[in-house]
């Protein structure tokens, strides 16, 4: 059986597999959410035992099946699934923006996709107004993990699980 309040699942796809997970999380008492996207396309999936009380696209500039928002009792939410090498910098820069400015309570996903420009010096982004950040999806690389900690004070969660499973 599954412990966490909320789940997210990164590179998920819409496919019987999937589908069978869906079903088994609902029958555990989760609700899901998931952008509705071509099942060869890989996004996340977020499911929680509180109930979900509203999902939507992050942006309408950036593309859902990397960032899915949903209300969790109160909490927003977005998760994350980074796209390959360079072309993630818009994510992260969008990512970044709204968490300065509110409406984002938590990030969680894979943020370690490819060639990760992150752990360098992001821009010199002033990151003081967020506490926490948790990276799961896959093990990320401990300059990823320092950098963040050490430039801008975030307490970096790892909380990667088994394959793409990231529990909060």
């Amino acid at each position: 059986g599954y412990n966490a309040d909320v789940l997210v699942v990164t590179e998920f796809r819409a496919s019987d597999g999937e589908a069978q997970l869906c079903s088994r999380l609902q029958a555990a008492g989760y609700s899901t959410s998931h952008p509705d996207v071509d099942p060869k396309q890989s996004t996340v999936l977020i499911a929680s035992r509180r109930g979900i009380d509203r999902s939507w696209p992050f942006s309408d500039r950036l593309c859902a099946n990397h960032l899915w928002c949903a209300d969790i009792d109160g909490m927003a939410l977005c998760a994350v699934y980074m796209p390959q090498r360079a072309m993630k910098l818009p994510y992260w820069e969008a990512l970044i923006a709204q968490a300065l400015r509110g409406g984002i309570d938590l990030l969680v996903g894979d943020f370690n996709t490819g060639n990760n420009e992150l752990d360098k010096d992001p821009k010199g982004w002033d990151l003081s107004a967020m506490r926490t950040m948790a990276i799961g999806g896959s093990a990320a690389p401990p300059s990823l993990i320092d950098g963040f900690s050490a430039r801008h004070g975030l307490e970096v969660t790892h909380a990667w699980g088994m394959t793409e499973m990231n529990p909060i």
